[in-house]
């Protein structure tokens, strides 16, 4: 037999020698029969899958049948109705045609000029062997069958998978482009997500100064200035503010001296107490300290009148009951 043409997609070729498909058992090797002269030869073929199935083309049909490209042509026209597409044969031309073609491992599958291609499928092998209707045919067909299509290794891909992957060139441009748009997005979110972290860290290291404190001033009967509580608590209100808050709210009052004093029910419930200070000048006056209970009630009061916010109150409740360690602690708001 003289040199034959080689078509390939997937890189398995399938034809040995004879001498070595009978040692290394090669079973996609594809033997010819020539009846007239009673030997056998090999015709060269080379996988081509496609749409995840192994596929043939005219050409190869032509030669292992024993036929003419012209023939195989001829009975597809007459006998067109009987051959469905995507079933016994796909038809590329345009866009798909041009992947086909510029897939490496299709360089020699087709003719750079070639305006439009038919791959033939398992079916469309057999409907073909029928055309052709000879008994070399249908010789040829049975070793096409056993050592070609049922030998070739399909990829084991799932069903719902196979159903979401483009069936043409555009819908995978498109479906490339999606993906494309999606890590974007993606890669967005993570930014986004690195930016949060680091301000949290940030803010992290910023309160754990202050949650000590916090810690120590609350799990202690002392008592403390205002000026120490507004500095502590963070609140966004200054001394003056804080003062004004706490008489509004009905926590203290101003005496005819000047002098912040607690209404008396808050002093007997150990929120606030007096204590007598002396000023730079010299005079005395009673002075207004909160307790770390005093310093829960003021700041329930702030969220109650939004000042505040829930979360802002909670890690305020969270370090004054030591409960920093324990994230999952319900507090009370």
């Amino acid at each position: 037999m003289s040199k034959n043409k080689k078509l390939c997609i997937g890189g398995n070729k399938f034809m040995r020698n004879n001498k070595q498909t009978n040692q290394n058992g090669n079973k996609n090797a594809v033997t010819t029969i020539d009846n007239q002269s009673n030997s056998n030869s090999e015709l060269s073929l080379t996988t081509i899958i496609y749409n995840n199935e192994p596929v043939i083309t005219t050409e190869q049909l032509a030669q292992v049948y024993k036929s003419d490209v012209d023939n195989i042509q001829k009975n597809f026209k007459r006998n067109e109705k009987y051959f469905e597409k995507g079933i016994h044969y796909f038809f590329l031309e345009g866009a798909e045609l041009r992947a086909f073609k510029n897939c490496p491992t299709n360089s020699r599958s087709v003719n750079k000029h070639t305006r439009n291609l038919i791959l033939w499928t398992h079916q469309g092998a057999t409907r073909h062997c029928k055309l052709v209707g000879t008994k070399q045919a249908w010789q040829q067909f049975d070793v096409l069958e056993r050592n070609y299509f049922n030998k070739i290794n399909k990829p084991n891909i799932p069903q719902e998978f196979l159903d979401q992957m483009p069936k043409n060139y555009p819908d995978a441009l498109i479906s490339y482009a999606e993906a494309l748009r999606e890590n974007e997005v993606l890669q967005e979110d993570n930014r986004l997500l690195e930016s949060e972290n680091i301000k949290l860290s940030s803010e992290k290291e910023q309160l754990l100064p202050r949650a000590a404190n916090w810690e120590t001033f609350t799990n202690t009967n002392d008592l403390y200035t205002i000026k120490e509580f507004v500095a502590l608590a963070d609140t966004g209100l200054g001394r003056t503010k804080m003062f004004d808050f706490m008489r509004k709210e009905n926590f203290i009052l101003k005496n005819v001296d000047n002098e912040n004093l607690p209404y008396q029910q808050y002093a007997d419930s150990g929120h606030f107490k007096t204590k007598m200070t002396r000023r730079h000048n010299g005079t005395l006056y009673q002075q207004l300290m909160i307790s770390p209970k005093g310093m829960n009630l003021v700041l329930k009061r702030l969220h109650d009148k939004q000042m505040i916010d829930s979360e802002q109150l909670t890690e305020m409740k969270k370090l004054a009951l030591g409960l920093q360690k324990n994230d999952s602690a319900e507090v009370s708001v």
